[in-house]
């Protein structure tokens, strides 16, 4: 089981639920454990990336676009 921190505005995204062929993977279980943790059991085909990750991708795909002119 992953164990996550999470504070107040952050999040995660579930990514991957279905297979190649659009066939649901088990059900994933996000259960609550605690004051501002989450903990997530899912098939490991499911990708779990934290917020700041996703905006930190972007903006690197952004920079890669318009040489290295977009912060957050």
């Amino acid at each position: 089981m992953l164990k996550l921190t999470r504070t107040e505005g952050e999040y995660l995204h579930l990514i991957n639920i279905y297979d190649a062929e659009g066939n649901p993977l088990e059900p994933i279980v996000i259960m609550n454990i605690g004051k501002n943790k989450i903990g997530i059991q899912a098939d490991r085909t499911v990708e779990i990336l934290r917020s700041e990750i996703i905006e930190r991708k972007m903006v690197e795909e952004l920079n890669a676009r318009f040489h290295d002119k977009v912060s957050l």
